[in-house]
């Protein structure tokens, strides 16, 4: 149990065409330690990224986020990275706190590049499918964050889409090199496939590490 002088809420993200209870293990462990919780659930395949926000923001007035609490903290999965990045840009909350993204594709995910004129990812993934490929102008562009930001990336390819050549280490979906993000305040990886990194013992110990501390666990 993490002891706290202030009133701070954690509010999870998840990533694209997903629903909210593959973070519900995630929640309770948070919550376990200390913090109160906001498992959001947004239309993820319905949007663009830019116009996802505004759904984000209505939740958050709806819940007080904004007067209720003296800091407001995301962490968020995949896609829901880049959600959280153009969020606080466009809706930067006054009372934010710190950020930690897991397997964000923040420069893009090379199987978007290869997946994105087929009909079905198309139709799955919606608009915000699109704006995850490399060469993407996508709204949370690539400038340096101004906040404090904490990445984790998988390296646990189980069920890789890349083919054969080597993209370096990932996750099955996103490289390490494209969690990235210029200003970032620390960044780790664990052994894990992009669908269950919010489940690696080794990240959520990162995760409460970045949300007391700002930075991960150093290893000795």
């Amino acid at each position: 149990m993490i002891a706290h002088t202030e009133k701070q809420l954690v509010v999870l993200m998840h990533g694209i065409a997903q629903p909210r209870i593959i973070m519900s293990g995630l929640a309770e462990f948070i919550e376990e330690a200390g913090y109160p919780v906001l498992n959001l659930s947004y239309p993820s395949t319905d949007k663009t990224i830019d116009r996802l926000t505004a759904e984000i923001h209505k939740k958050l007035v709806h819940h007080d986020a904004f007067n209720a609490f003296d800091k407001i903290h995301f962490v968020t999965h995949s896609m829901g990275g880049l959600v959280a990045r153009a969020y606080i840009e466009r809706h930067r909350p006054p009372n934010l706190g710190r950020v930690v993204m897991m397997g964000p594709p923040n420069k893009g995910s090379e199987v978007a590049d290869l997946l994105k004129d087929i009909w079905f990812y198309k139709s799955f993934f919606g608009p915000a499918g699109q704006e995850l490929t490399t060469d993407s102008r996508a709204p949370y562009g690539d400038h340096p964050v101004d906040f404090e930001l904490g990445i984790i990336a998988g390296t646990s390819a189980v069920m890789s889409m890349f083919g054969p050549a080597s993209v370096g280490p990932n996750d099955g979906l996103v490289t390490v090199e494209s969690t990235k993000m210029p200003g970032m305040a620390d960044h780790m990886t664990v052994p894990a496939a992009h669908a269950f990194i919010m489940n690696n013992p080794a990240a959520r110990r990162g995760i409460l590490s970045f949300l007391q501390d700002g930075h991960f666990p150093k290893l000795h």
